[in-house]
């Protein structure tokens, strides 16, 4: 009986990250300044390139095919000590060296090679417009801190912005790595942090494609692994 209690027991713990509120990364990018360096706090663990990752959907056809502006970018608790001052962003390069990784669904991988871009956009004119590949980076701004420490930003994302408004492009996971800074020497740029978008793959099969960035499976494929090791631990013992 006791066995039998703890099987269900350990069964309902591995099932627990299955569920959709474990699931799910949506939300903004959450940051603080702390002591002498911009700290990002809240995100899903990465393991490859940075300690954080965080997710954003591309639109598949219509007006806004291919763009997103998310996830924004906000200090919940407020910087009035820093009010004024400018966040800006810094590209850095990962697998392969690039600066805009591909994901393709067909071959199961990170292209070590391809000719995809996107564009970052934090204001109407080409100044603030950051065209990225796979082999350029560079920097930009987020935005301003209001004069009562408010922070809250959404850059817009564009992949293949050469393409007409009617082209898909191409479908597969977009992925790249970024840190954040301020204009002030004295506080450090954060840590890099991963931001992994869909465009056009089903949720199974973007999950399914998060591990080739950051190295770390969904909880989802973990839960599962732990759940089919206890059950034939289990079984070879009552065997």
């Amino acid at each position: 009986m006791f066995r039998r209690l703890f099987f269900y027991g350990a069964v309902l713990t591995l099932l627990l990250p299955i569920s959709p509120a474990f699931a799910q990364h949506a939300g903004d990018i959450e940051f603080d300044i702390d002591g002498s360096i911009i700290e990002i706090e809240n995100g899903e663990p990465s393991l490859l390139y940075a300690d954080k990752m965080f997710e954003g959907v591309f639109k598949v056809g219509g007006l806004f095919n291919r763009t997103t502006d998310d996830p924004g970018f906000e200090a919940h608790r407020g910087l009035p000590d820093y009010a004024g001052r400018l966040i800006g962003f810094d590209l850095v390069a990962g697998h392969h060296g690039h600066f805009l990784h591909f994901f393709d669904p067909v071959t199961g991988l990170i292209a070590a090679s391809h000719g995809y871009s996107m564009q970052i956009s934090w204001g109407p004119t080409p100044a603030q417009n950051l065209t990225l590949t796979s082999t350029s980076g560079g920097s930009g701004l987020i935005g301003e801190i209001a004069s009562d420490g408010a922070a809250h930003f959404h850059l817009d994302f564009w992949i293949h912005p050469d393409l007409p408004p009617s082209a898909n492009g191409t479908f597969g996971a977009y992925g790249l790595l970024m840190n954040l800074n301020i204009d002030d020497p004295s506080i450090s740029n954060s840590e890099p942090f991963w931001l992994i978008f869909n465009y056009g793959m089903t949720e199974e099969d973007f999950s399914a494609a998060l591990p080739a960035f950051t190295g770390i499976p969904e909880p989802s494929s973990a839960a599962l692994l732990g759940l089919l090791a206890l059950t034939a631990m289990l079984q070879r013992r009552r065997i």
